[in-house]
């Protein structure tokens, strides 16, 4: 499994600078969240046999609820693990 970036959050950068990418995007503010601007993560899965309807299912269920969202100082001070984590196998279970 690997995780990489691809490149940064518009919604990250200052004002000035985040309308500015909008004016010369456009296609972005079609997709753009009043809450969390383009702050998306995309997932591709490659492989044999795959069950998209389970593997969709279990990545659901890992999810925050909207109620556990508002509940931000409870989850937020976990510690962030992938940014040094070595490259490892993980099986999903369905």
């Amino acid at each position: 499994m690997r995780f990489d970036p691809n490149g940064y959050w518009i919604a990250a950068l200052p004002e000035s600078e985040r309308a500015e990418q909008l004016l010369d995007n456009p296609e972005l503010i079609a997709k753009w969240d009043a809450r969390f601007g383009d702050r998306i993560n995309q997932i591709v899965l490659i492989g044999i046999d795959l069950e998209p309807q389970a593997i969709t299912a279990q990545l659901d269920a890992c999810l925050l609820t909207d109620e556990e969202l508002e509940r931000e100082h409870e989850w937020s001070g976990y510690a962030d693990a992938l940014p040094n984590a070595e490259p490892q196998q993980v099986e999903l279970r369905m």
